[in-house]
């Protein structure tokens, strides 16, 4: 299990990585190809901690969508802890199903 700055890091990198590879004349499709693909490797990473890896992906595309939104990672980190804050709440109050 990686650390969560680890995760966040990587993800970024990976990003960052598939935008540049990407040869797109059109920026804004450049931008979705790199957040659908980090968003599946996001769910994919994850889908050990939650029953489905479908609501993950979904964050991994609002913390892309935020990333080039903000056009830095902070705010995403920053989303991705407080998810993660709320997420431990609910089963340290409702238990583990």
């Amino acid at each position: 299990n990686c650390s969560h700055w680890e995760a966040v890091i990587f993800l970024g990198l990976l990003a960052l990585g598939l935008e540049l590879l990407q040869r797109s004349p059109i920026r804004h499709r450049r931008h979705w190809s790199a957040v659908f693909a980090s968003a599946v490797v996001f769910a994919m990473f994850h889908s050990a901690v939650w029953p489905s890896p479908l609501p993950l992906f979904v964050l991994g595309l609002g913390l892309g969508w935020l990333a080039v939104w903000t056009r830095g990672f902070f705010c995403p980190a920053l989303l991705h802890a407080f998810f993660n804050a709320v997420s431990t709440l609910y089963l340290l109050i409702y238990g583990s199903a």
